[in-house]
């Protein structure tokens, strides 16, 4: 009698598993919904941003027209220097006055809304400036700080004047002290010095991924070993294995959730990424000179040639692929080992503990100062850590070809060896209604019984 193809039939299990998950309403309405909220709702949202800070700093005027100057400290000074402010179209006129009651009186004379009086005292070591207002004004309390605190920041003027220092000195004074910090490279050579959105992107993205795959892996597992048992908990399972071999049945549904978790996860990302450039080219075309802090970091971004490549984005979508594939075919492990319902809380600990170790590997630790992620090499080459960590560094362009080679060899040989150990598990435990076996008996059960026999049947208890 000729040995059946253990794979036979797996496209067409793949061909109906893939149907029912994409055609379900949940999948479809979080696809969509998501997909189109990124799609839209991120080019509103940094409009909207952009306009109300434009709105919010347009037609801004100083109400003070004059400001009654009282000094009581030694040395004399002309305080029509603090009137160099480019940004006002109207500067103050600041009067000097010999005694507090003269500065008083002519305050009490002048229009409220648009005077104030400047009390100037020392006490101990220290000058203390004292902001007045009319009692019947109409400016502010914000408008009075930003004035009292423009003073503040141009009182060294003031003092420098009392000093009665010459122009030599005061040119030595106001010589300014420029700082530059650098890298080098291994050569010597000076390194090409980031901007800051760049540094911001390089600290915080790569944390941001190792989150969206913990999350999506967590998922999208849980799903993957729910489809694994769906057969044992009906009475399908009699027709189907005289249809189909254990290892096609198990092949096949792993394929199909995988990739339409992949599917989702793309129309996400692409959705994101077009919602992030008409975005940003909406905010720019409406406020030209805006200073967002986003709109400014997403067309920093979109200037970079050395992050964000095409052959980035490429392979690390990829590599998301695989990494999904990964944690599915282990999640597939423990729908294998259940044999109902209740029984995959039992079984899903492998699953869980490999994801929470891999999880908690990638963090950096207190000492790590430019990443919010471990920079050790080792993670790279681990598969289930990899997934977490390889992504970010391909975007960003932190790793080289030949490692980004190694590290997906070594993911594409741990998904078949697991893919194999779950296909086998599953033939063994298709019709298996006893006990959730331990590690041991499961060891000696794989030892015993070859890829040829037929699946292991105890009776229920």
């Amino acid at each position: 009698m000729k040995k059946r193809n253990s794979l036979a039939g797996t496209f067409r299990i793949f061909r109906f598993t893939l149907w029912q998950c994409c055609s379900q309403k949940a999948w479809l309405a979080t696809t969509v919904m998501l997909g189109a909220l990124l799609l839209i709702g991120i080019p509103l949202l940094l409009l909207l941003s952009v306009k109300l800070e434009g709105d919010s700093t347009e037609d801004v005027k100083q109400p003070f027209r004059t400001v009654y100057v009282c000094d009581e400290t030694e040395g004399s000074a002309d305080y029509s220097a603090l009137t160099q402010d480019a940004a006002t179209e109207e500067p103050i006129t600041y009067t000097l006055m010999d005694s507090f009651n003269e500065a008083k009186a002519a305050l009490e004379q002048a229009d409220p809304d648009t005077s104030a009086l400047l009390h100037i005292t020392r006490e101990e070591s220290a000058y203390a400036l004292t902001l007045c207002l009319a009692d019947d004004t109409a400016i502010t309390q914000e408008d009075a700080y930003a004035l009292a605190d423009a003073i503040e920041a141009a009182f060294p003027m003031i003092l420098v004047q009392k000093t009665q220092l010459t122009p030599q000195q005061l040119g030595v004074y106001a010589t300014p002290v420029v700082s530059i910090t650098g890298q080098l490279n291994a050569d010597g050579t000076a390194a090409e010095g980031k901007d800051i959105a760049t540094q911001i992107i390089e600290f915080a993205f790569p944390f941001f991924i190792i989150m969206l795959m913990y999350f999506m892996v967590l998922f999208y597992g849980q799903s993957v070993a729910n489809s694994v048992l769906l057969e044992k908990t009906s009475k399908l399972m009699d027709t189907m294995l005289t249809a189909v071999h254990p290892f096609a049945l198990i092949f096949g549904k792993l394929f199909a959730v995988t990739f339409s978790a992949f599917l989702q996860i793309l129309i996400w990302l692409i959705s994101g990424v077009f919602g992030c450039i008409i975005g940003m080219l909406a905010a720019l075309d409406a406020v030209p000179d805006t200073d967002n802090s986003i709109v400014t970091t997403l067309n920093t971004l979109s200037e970079n040639q050395s992050i964000f490549t095409v052959k980035g984005i490429v392979l690390a979508v990829i590599f998301i692929g695989l990494g999904i594939l990964l944690y599915c075919a282990l999640s597939s492990i423990s729908g294998a080992l259940a044999s109902k319902a209740e029984d995959l809380g039992k079984t899903n600990y492998i699953f869980v503990l490999v994801l929470l170790f891999s999880f908690f590997m990638c963090l950096g630790s207190p000492n790590t100062s430019n990443s919010m992620i471990s920079t050790a090499p080792w993670l790279n080459y681990f598969p289930f850590t990899a997934i977490l960590v390889v992504p970010g560094q391909l975007l960003l362009g932190q790793i080289t070809a030949l490692q980004t080679v190694i590290s997906m060899a070594i993911m594409l040989f741990s998904i078949v060896a697991i893919i194999w150990i779950a296909a086998t598990i599953y033939r063994l435990m298709v019709l298996y209604r006893g006990k959730v076996p331990n590690i041991k008996t499961l060891l000696a059960m794989l030892k015993k019984s070859p890829a040829g026999d037929a699946p292991h049947n105890d009776p229920a208890p």
